[in-house]
């Protein structure tokens, strides 16, 4: 499969119809388009996307959904989508068309099919017609349009892999989320081409469950009926919930992006705060009030202790005198130690006396008694002469307690008490200048409040805000339900699985069903066989790409694919076995990273379909640049439309690897206007693109 042609009419910045051709040769799979920024190359991608996807659209890639969200639902996105000065020439229409040649539709023969989408700007939906062989077909009208793109040309799951910023999908290296690991993990299985086997799987098993049930008994038939009713009116419940989530988020978008004008005008008319801002800054301001009376309350303790801090040296007075008041107290009640003391001397000279020993003389017992009689008198006397203690007279008499609270504040003053001081003042300070800028903001906004147009908007905004919350709850309340309702429908089907293994099949059926379920055990083996095998070829794909990619050589030295409970993990390793952190590798090498899991999922799906890359070589070195020139745009699929910016996503030396490689080149004008589409020739590429830049300077 490959696009033929593409037609824009009237989309966005491409006012009137702008023709392009694509057909590729053998040798010749690479189509260029290239402008400036602002010129229209990404509106251009976006043109593809939604003239296959329409509304879905947003499925395909979070930069889509952001756009439709942005302006307020599809709608909108529709509106917004007319080109301006078309709507004001009176046309209200536009128009995106792909023809695809060399296409495979079973049970169909054709030559090509063209995918028409028109854009009603005044209503703001739009319209998809599918022509095969330049006819409309029953297959189309049968299936329906939408589905026919999905089951035919492209399923919208996969679509990211063939439609990609190549500087935004280092967000695959960086995706490390289980909900976007899930999510990808369906795109791999329908790029793998898993989906389908699993799909016939599931019918061939609902097949077996419809011979049993057409062999029921009638008790068992009402039990099956009864069920088949509850389940239909669950999966009709289950979509009433999808179709009401559905309009919820559409209005939630259209209703945010009202609450969005409205904030801007009350900004023009110099009210620059929300509701929600200002009740946010009533709360700050009484969260505030209530730290700076804390603060207050910790300096005034502070204060008390003032007067001390002033008069240090009286204070060092006191504690010498509290100091000297407790010695003589600690004399005095040592008195009886003391006597004591006396009594012990005076039994140790009797005691020498009694003591005969020729080793021990006179001068010896001397020397004992002079000796114990200094110690005695050196731990139990003080220092304080009796004459000195006459002399001094007590002030204060503080008990223990009071000398150690006095102690405390003393201790209190000579280490923290500065420190403590400076900071409390310091908060207190800043405190204040907060309490003062929210006072003077939430004055301004109260003043600007009592504006009649300012207190309408305000109003109508807060309206708009509080529908959104009740929005959210019941978007909320609607997944609830929905998940719910899965649970119901699973236990409803293995009630009725449960039954039916019970249950003696018709004679009728009875080669039916046992082929069905050889069927079923092969698909079973055939699947898992198949996930092995593409498993292992998807990490042999992935090695080889990034080793011809990378010029680190072996840099990379196994691939790890995990295949998880619907969940698909890409690991890498080194030559000494250890895991390589994806965030670890530069940008450029994680989207070398992205773009071999790229190369290894075409090449694998075996899905023939273009594929188109913005930004194709913006985080590269030279030296990788080289190598996906060379070994990589060319070979990634049959046809390869790049969008580079010359010079900066691609110089002319680059684009020397390539060139006799490029089919076609389209350079994209701009007048302030319009673009439009200028083919050139391959060759004469950046020659002409000089010339019109040189021209527009």
């Amino acid at each position: 499969m490959y696009i033929k042609e593409i037609t824009i009419d009237n989309f966005r910045i491409y006012k009137g119809a702008h023709q392009l051709s694509f057909s590729p040769e053998k040798d010749k799979n690479i189509f260029i388009l290239s402008g400036s920024n602002g010129y229209g190359k990404t509106t251009f991608l976006t043109a593809l996307v939604w003239c296959l996807y329409g509304k879905q659209m947003k499925d395909v890639d979070d930069y889509y959904k952001a756009q439709i969200s942005e302006v307020g639902g599809y709608g909108n996105y529709i509106q917004s989508s007319q080109n301006h000065k078309a709507n004001a020439n009176g046309e209200n229409e536009f128009e995106v068309s792909i023809t695809f040649s060399d296409i495979d539709v079973p049970t169909l023969r054709c030559d090509e099919i063209k995918i028409v989408r028109t854009g009603f700007y005044k209503r703001g939906i739009d319209d998809l017609k599918i022509y095969i062989d330049g006819n409309i077909n029953e297959l189309t009208k049968e299936v329906g349009n939408e589905i026919f793109v999905q089951d035919f040309i492209l399923p919208k799951e996969v679509a990211k892999f063939f439609f990609f910023d190549a500087e935004k999908i280092v967000a695959l290296a960086e995706n490390k989320s289980i909900a976007n690991k899930r999510h990808l993990s369906k795109a791999y299985s329908e790029v793998l081409g898993i989906k389908k086997y699993e799909d016939l799987k599931s019918s061939l098993k609902n097949l077996t469950l419809r011979f049993r049930q057409n062999s029921a008994s009638p008790a068992d038939k009402a039990k099956f009926d009864t069920l088949k009713t509850e389940l239909e009116q669950l999966e009709n419940n289950l979509i009433e919930c999808e179709i009401q989530l559905d309009k919820f988020h559409n209005e939630r978008e259209i209703q945010a992006k009202r609450s969005e004008e409205l904030q801007e005008k009350l900004i023009r008319e110099g009210s620059d705060l929300s509701v929600d801002e200002i009740n946010n800054l009533k709360i700050d301001k009484h969260q505030i009030t209530k730290e700076i009376e804390d603060l207050k309350l910790q300096f005034r303790d502070l204060l008390d202790l003032a007067p001390f801090a002033i008069s240090g040296r009286l204070v060092g007075e006191v504690k010498q005198q509290i100091e000297t008041e407790q010695a003589i107290y600690n004399n005095e009640h040592n008195e009886s130690l003391h006597n004591k003391a006396a009594k012990i001397l005076s039994d140790f000279k009797k005691l020498s006396k009694k003591i005969e020993h020729e080793a021990i003389t006179n001068e010896v017992k001397k020397i004992y008694l002079k000796t114990v009689n200094e110690l005695l008198d050196k731990h139990l006397n003080d220092s304080t002469s009796d004459s000195e203690n006459e002399k001094f007279k007590p002030i204060h008499s503080f008990s223990g307690e009071e000398r150690n609270a006095f102690l405390s504040v003393l201790q209190q003053l000579q280490t923290s008490y500065q420190t403590r001081v400076r900071s409390i003042a310091k908060d207190l300070r800043e405190k204040r200048t907060q309490y003062a800028r929210i006072s003077r903001k939430l004055s301004d906004a109260e003043s600007k409040e009592t504006d009649g147009l300012i207190a309408k908007i305000r109003t109508e905004k807060t309206e708009i805000d509080d529908n959104n919350k009740h929005i959210d709850q019941q978007i909320a309340l609607l997944n609830q339900n929905m998940g719910g309702l899965h649970t119901t429908i699973a236990v409803k089907k293995a009630t009725s699985e449960g039954i039916a293994k019970k249950i003696k099949i018709n004679e009728r059926y009875v080669e039916k069903d046992k082929l069905a379920q050889k069927l079923i055990d092969e698909l079973d083996t055939f699947i898992k066989r198949m996930k092995l095998e593409k498993k292992t070829r998807l990490e042999k794909r992935i090695l080889d790409s990034m080793n011809t990619l990378m010029h680190k050589q072996d840099f990379v030295n196994q691939v790890v694919v995990e295949v998880g409970d619907g969940i698909i993990d890409i690991l890498l390793y080194n030559s000494a076995g250890e895991e390589i952190e994806k965030n670890t590798l530069s940008k450029g090498e994680q989207q070398l990273y992205a773009s071999s899991i790229l190369k290894a999922l075409v090449d694998e799906s075996n899905i023939d379909f273009p594929v188109f890359i913005d930004s194709p070589l913006q985080k590269f070195d030279a030296m990788h640049s080289k190598n996906i020139i060379a070994d990589f745009y060319p070979n990634i699929s049959k046809q390869v439309v790049l969008f580079p910016l010359l010079e900066k996503e691609m110089t002319q030396e680059e684009y020397a690897l390539l060139v006799d490689r490029v089919k076609a080149a389209y350079l994209i004008s701009n007048d302030a206007t319009r673009s439009a589409f200028i083919p050139v020739s391959p060759k004469d590429l950046f020659t002409v693109a000089k010339k019109m830049n040189d021209y527009v300077l």
